[in-house]
């Protein structure tokens, strides 16, 4: 990445999953901090509906 963004200071990486520890190996970054954002936050910048959401959650639940 540095050859792409030579000036980088930070990289942010997304976990996809509840495992953290396997996003990518600590070996290969300077100190990490872990973030949580909660998706509630982040539905209106992508358009989703927390009421099918919250649908969702629950029809899962249950089975």
């Amino acid at each position: 990445m540095l050859v792409d963004f030579p000036d980088a200071d930070i990289v942010f990486v997304e976990s996809g999953g509840d495992n953290l520890a396997a996003t990518f190996s600590p070996d290969l970054s300077d100190p990490t901090t872990c973030v949580v954002i909660n998706k509630i936050d982040l539905s209106p910048y992508v358009g989703a509906d927390l009421g099918i959401m919250e649908a969702d959650t629950r029809r899962l639940q249950r089975s």
